[in-house]
């Protein structure tokens, strides 16, 4: 079996690192995913009896962007002897003949496969997972002995720990978390590895010059790789050192508490309690989770509130907070009959957005050290990217008239924060409110008379006044 996969010069260190979490930060083009698959490809030929997963967020990303890929980087001759194995109008797994496995999972909930049990795990753009699932889904690699088709081959040597780990591609997303995890905090057991646009030679020049005649925000990120770029950022104003309440915060029984709330179906479910202290609003406990058990909601709502002052307003989602279960009683109901009153918050993001980027941009909401989430999710909270129609349509500053609307991933703590942020900050009106001319005081008792009178007039109580020069 011949293969004819010849590695760019720039993805040559990638594949002889022996780190366990590895990041390849490609722009368009470059070459990152090909690269992807042809290591985890290499790595079941080399370690016989290996589970690997490849994933993408959802499963039409998977079917159409990563399966075809895979497909075309293995080898004719390897794969027309695999076992394959489709479900759903997807390629679901391959297993080689030396009982290693490829299997392909679209991930939008990483607790689905809490009992999954694999040796390294592939993630096609990263900047779409949220880091609870990253961490999430490295507690699963966890695989000690060869698949049970490997065993019946006669491989039963262990899978080294050398070769379980996480390998990913991304473009770059601002200084999110995934630049903290990997280019930050990188380690000899964290490494990341740059690839620009410009880096793949095999790619077309009309290509490389459509590219390069985007706006200069997507040239960055895109094309050059920049995480300084932070195009496209809802509260670019957000930082650590601003933001981040050091030292201790001192909280009595005086202090106004107010409780915010996201409930998630698909999503998960983000809480978030603030202390308003003068005028400040700061964060001061956080909980998110993807579990919709309403009674281990309850319970966790009540542990967090034991160490605070009584909560003097609550506020949540409405579009889900109001929604009916099958015996027609809505979430709010359940909350109410267990003693807490939650009011509806305001459901457009227009109206949201402006409220809390007003507090941050003045320093008026703030975080304490328990609340890491949140401010993960502020940081990293974008506008959604447009579709490629959308920006031939709009044309070349595109990004200037783009829909308003955030991209909905890892946003549910920044919903909470926007809900609160509704209290603090009056909504922005869209249109003016005509001023009532001054009228003396014995105006307005006659206006109120002659309103009187023509409301009885209407239903027939009293006759309506004659015209003037009418003869009675």
């Amino acid at each position: 079996m011949s293969w004819d996969y010849r590695p760019l010069s720039v993805y040559r260190p990638f594949h002889a690192s022996p780190a366990k979490e590895r990041l390849l930060v490609g722009g368009m083009g470059s070459g990152k995913t090909i690269a992807q698959c042809a290591d985890a490809i290499s790595k079941g030929l080399r370690v016989p009896g290996i589970r690997i997963v490849l994933s993408r967020k959802t499963a039409n990303e998977l079917r159409d962007m990563l399966e075809p890929e895979f497909v075309n980087v293995m080898p004719s001759e390897l794969y027309a002897a695999c076992t394959k194995r489709r479900s759903g109008g997807h390629l679901e797994s391959i297993v080689a003949p030396n009982g290693s496995e490829w299997l392909f999972r679209a991930i939008d909930d990483w607790q689905k496969y809490k009992s999954l049990n694999i040796g390294h795990l592939y993630w096609d753009e990263l900047s779409e997972f949220d880091q609870p699932t990253y961490n999430g889904m490295r507690g699963r690699l966890r695989q000690r002995f060869p698949t049970a088709r490997a065993r019946d081959m006669g491989y039963t040597d262990e899978i080294p720990e050398a070769e379980r780990g996480s390998t990913a591609a991304t473009n770059p997303a601002g200084h999110d978390w995934i630049w903290e995890h990997f280019i930050r905090d990188a380690s000899p057991e964290r490494q990341s590895w740059t690839a620009t646009s410009l880096d793949n030679p095999h790619l077309p020049e009309d290509y490389l010059e459509t590219l390069l005649q985007m706006p200069d925000a997507w040239v960055k990120r895109y094309v050059l790789c920049s995480f300084d770029e932070f195009g496209g950022l809802i509260y670019p104003d957000w930082s650590y050192d601003r933001h981040v309440w050091k030292g201790t915060l001192e909280i009595d029984k005086l202090t106004p508490i107010w409780h915010g709330y996201d409930p998630g179906m698909r999503h998960p479910t983000g809480m978030l309690w603030v202390a308003v202290v003068g005028n400040k609003m700061i964060g001061v406990k956080e909980e998110s989770a993807a579990d919709t058990d309403f009674d281990a909601w309850v319970h966790r709502v009540k542990t967090v509130e034991e160490k605070l002052p009584r909560v003097q307003w609550r506020v949540a989602d409405p579009n889900r907070i109001n929604v009916r279960d099958f015996h027609a009683q809505s979430l709010k109901a359940h909350w109410r009959r267990r003693g807490y009153f939650f009011q509806d918050g305001p459901s457009r993001h227009k109206d949201r957005i402006p409220m809390l980027g007003t507090l941050i941009k003045s320093g008026r909401f703030m975080l304490t050290k328990d609340c890491p989430l949140t401010f993960d999710q502020v940081q990293a909270y974008r506008w959604e990217d447009l579709t490629a129609t959308m920006r031939q349509k709009l044309g070349s500053h595109s990004e200037d008239y783009a829909p308003e609307e955030p991209l909905k991933v890892f946003d549910d703590q920044v919903d909470c924060a926007q809900y609160l942020s509704s209290r603090w900050v009056q909504p922005i009106k869209t249109t003016e409110t005509r001023e009532r001319p001054n009228k003396t005081r014995w105006q307005e008792q006659s206006d109120d008379l002659r309103a009187a009178v023509e409301k009885h007039a209407r239903t027939g109580r009293v006759r309506p006044a004659p015209a003037a020069g009418t003869i009675v």
